[in-house]
């Protein structure tokens, strides 16, 4: 077979921008993961002990970008480097590639890692044309194995002291890999991650924890007279409440396809986003939301429906979003419609709201080619 080398292009992301180093990244990679010893541990090569070996290393890679076969990736994130991801020839006639990558710190536990692998991969298979693409992790550094599986590797074997790593230890490894023909059965399944943290201008949204439960229940009680639209429900006791919280927001997390967020304005909690599947075959989901009173009129829905919106389509690889609205809530029509959502339809007296009426709406949906268009204007 042929390769159709092309170089390292860059790709984009819901989150990130991969694209070659530069010679101006030496302060960024040494101060975010280069000289970080909890990143190179499992590694092959030694943390950095000063900006000037980073500068150096940087430009002995600076040739290489001059062959198209060369595949070496800057993971940015609001233009600045938080890591690197490579993809090496193993085998050229057979179309193999191995992976490798490190991260800084700060952005374990993100799905950054993961968001840029696959965009890796898809690259690798979709446009290079290859066949098969493999990795291994230690078998002390699970998080690293964890990537491989939520890119669609599979495990393949245990291989026995397969290098010496900088912690002085020859590491066991774990082999995966991921086939073409597994890629391409891949896409036509939503690559469920769970809840990710998203972080937009002004918003992080991420998973809720214990400590929210107050701030929640606070907010959830308020509903009847600040959310007058959301859907009719019965009173909680505070104890009640708890046992909700925890039974149905918490405990859920551990599920890849549950996805719901609390919206913050740094460390402020400000609402909540959900993100509910419908249908994994027709990559269908439904999006819900809803912003605390004082935090209405300043675009935060909007924003927040936005990020939602890209990780659905961009990382999900979800194919149609749906909404509704009470025809009489015109602001979060407003919210749809600012996302580039398309109305579809009336439905008459479709739920029961808190202000004791059923409730016609409008319902609004966006096909992942409409965001595509979207994100090219």
């Amino acid at each position: 077979m042929e390769l159709n080398h092309v170089g390292t292009r860059t790709l984009k992301t819901t989150r990130l921008v991969l694209r070659p180093f530069y010679l101006s990244d030496a302060q960024a990679m040494y101060d975010n993961w280069a000289s970080d010893s909890d990143v190179t541990k499992f590694m092959m090569w030694e943390p950095h002990a000063s900006v000037e070996v980073t500068q150096s290393i940087l430009e002995s890679w600076m040739p290489l970008y001059e062959k198209p076969d060369y595949y070496h990736w800057a993971i940015t994130l609001d233009s600045v480097p938080i890591g690197t991801v490579g993809l090496f020839i193993l085998n050229e006639k057979s179309g193999v590639g191995d992976l490798g990558y490190c991260l800084s710190k700060k952005w374990w536990k993100h799905g950054i890692m993961s968001e840029a692998v696959q965009a890796v991969i898809d690259f690798a298979f979709e446009t290079v044309g290859f066949e098969r693409i493999e990795a291994h992790h230690s078998v002390d550094n699970p998080g690293s194995g964890g990537v491989m599986k939520k890119c669609g590797m599979l495990y393949e074997g245990h291989m026995r002291k397969k290098y010496l790593s900088t912690r002085g230890v020859f590491e066991d490894c774990d082999l995966y890999a991921i086939l073409k023909e597994d890629w391409e059965r891949n896409k036509k399944l939503p690559h469920h991650v769970g809840t990710q943290t998203l972080i937009t201008k002004r918003l992080i949204l991420r998973k809720f924890t214990p400590e929210d439960e107050e701030a929640m229940f606070e907010y959830v009680s308020q509903l009847p007279k600040t959310s007058p639209f959301s859907s009719d429900q019965p009173s909680y006791s505070r104890r009640e409440a708890h046992q909700l919280f925890q039974q149905y927001i918490l405990s859920q997390y551990k599920h890849p396809d549950f996805y719901r967020w609390c919206i913050c304005v740094g460390e402020t909690f400000v609402g909540n986003i959900t993100l509910t599947m419908l249908s994994d075959t027709a990559r269908t989901a439904e999006i819900g939301y809803t912003i605390n009173e004082s935090w209405r009129g300043k675009g935060i829905a909007t924003e927040a429906v936005q990020a939602v919106l890209d990780f659905a389509f961009g990382t999900i690889c979800l194919n149609r979003i749906e909404a509704h609205y009470a025809v009489d809530n015109v602001a979060s029509g407003a919210v749809l419609k600012k996302c580039g959502m398309l109305y579809e339809g009336h439905m008459r007296q479709k739920y029961l709201s808190m202000r004791g009426a059923f409730e016609d709406c409008d319902s609004y949906a966006i096909l992942k080619e409409d965001w595509q268009k979207k994100k090219q204007l």
